[in-house]
């Protein structure tokens, strides 16, 4: 039985984004009257803003789990399907807290936050039921 995992999107995100937007708006159109360099700087600085609130959302990640294998999908790309036995290398704690999950595929590295997952502490769940289940010899990093 597959278990699906969808990203979570912070709402402050959007909100930054959508504000940034606007903010980004106003400066070109006050630089197209005034020519101010002040503007056009400004302008610039909210776009990259929200650029980087939107990076999330544009790359929207999901994961798939069965009993053997891990498939991680984003939007504008293949996904990958790891066999979580043989893949995951490392563990990331953080007092007593797991922040995420190592896989070495051949060439991809891929690291699997729960934290950014709705229904994350279910997915952390599932991952180390697989460990103890299949006597895994992982490496902990604080």
């Amino acid at each position: 039985m597959k278990e699906v995992y969808h990203q979570s999107f912070p709402t402050m995100l959007i909100i930054i984004a959508i504000a940034s937007g606007i903010a980004s708006y106003e400066f070109f159109s006050n630089y197209g009257d005034s020519n101010s360099l002040v503007h056009l700087l400004l302008a610039n600085l909210f776009l990259l803003v929200a650029i980087v609130c939107l990076k999330p959302l544009v790359e929207w990640r999901r994961i798939e789990i069965d009993d053997e294998c891990i498939i991680i999908s984003k939007r504008f790309f293949s996904p990958i399907v790891i066999n979580i036995s043989d893949s995951l290398y490392q563990v990331v704690m953080h007092n007593e807290d797991i922040r995420s999950f190592r896989f070495r595929c051949g060439e991809y590295y891929t690291q699997v936050s729960p934290a950014i997952y709705q229904n994350g502490n279910s997915l952390s769940m599932k991952l180390k039921d697989h460990i103890r289940k299949h006597k895994l010899c992982i490496e902990v990093v604080e």
